[in-house]
C-alpha cells in the first residue's frame, strides 16, 4: 500500500469512528428520553439490521430464534426473531453524551442523575440489587451502576408485552 492510499484509508477509519461517536451522542440521549429510535420493538431481525450501520449478527439459539446484534457499540437482542432488548454498555461504547456531558465508565450515580435532570428525564431510585444500584426511567429503561464504586455500567430497555 502506498503512502497516499494508507493515509486515505486511515482518514476514512477516523471519519467512521468520529461519525459513530456523533450519532451515539444523539442516540443515547434520545434513548433515555424515549424518543424516536431507528428501530422498534417487535421488528424482526432482517428489518432491524437493514436500519443499522455495520451490524454484526450472532446466533444465540437457533430453536428459539434468538440473536444478538451489535452496531456502533449498541447491543440489540432478539427472541423468537423479534427485537426485545436494546442495551448501551459503557465498556463497549467507551463514551456517550447527555446534553453535551460526556458519560464514561467514570461517571458516577449522582452525576448521571444531574444530567437526567438537565434534560428533564424523570426517574425513580431503586435500592441495590445484585450489587448494583439502579435508576428506573419512564419508557421501561433501567440504568445500572456498580454497587461499590457507584460508576455507570449500562442502560437498557426491554420490550413490554
Amino acid at each position: 500500500m502506498n503512502l497516499s492510499a494508507s493515509s486515505t484509508w486511515h482518514r476514512k477509519i477516523l471519519e467512521n469512528i468520529n461519525g459513530n461517536r456523533r450519532r451515539n451522542k444523539m442516540i443515547f440521549e434520545k434513548f433515555l428520553k424515549g424518543e424516536t429510535f431507528p428501530v422498534t420493538f417487535g421488528e424482526d431481525l432482517n428489518t432491524v439490521i437493514s436500519k443499522l450501520e455495520y451490524p454484526q449478527v450472532y446466533l444465540i439459539s437457533k430453536e428459539d430464534e434468538s440473536y444478538g446484534v451489535y452496531s456502533q457499540g449498541i447491543e440489540y437482542l432478539f427472541d423468537m426473531n423479534e427485537l426485545c432488548l436494546i442495551q448501551f454498555e459503557i465498556d463497549r461504547l467507551k463514551q456517550v453524551y447527555i446534553n453535551k456531558n460526556k458519560i464514561t465508565e467514570n461517571t458516577n450515580y449522582d452525576e448521571f442523575k444531574g444530567y437526567l435532570k438537565q434534560i428533564k428525564v424523570e426517574y425513580e431510585e431503586e435500592e441495590y440489587i445484585d450489587n448494583q444500584k439502579i435508576l428506573l426511567i419512564k419508557n421501561n429503561i433501567t440504568v445500572y451502576f456498580d454497587g461499590v464504586s457507584n460508576k455507570f455500567i449500562t442502560a437498557m430497555r426491554t420490550r413490554t408485552w
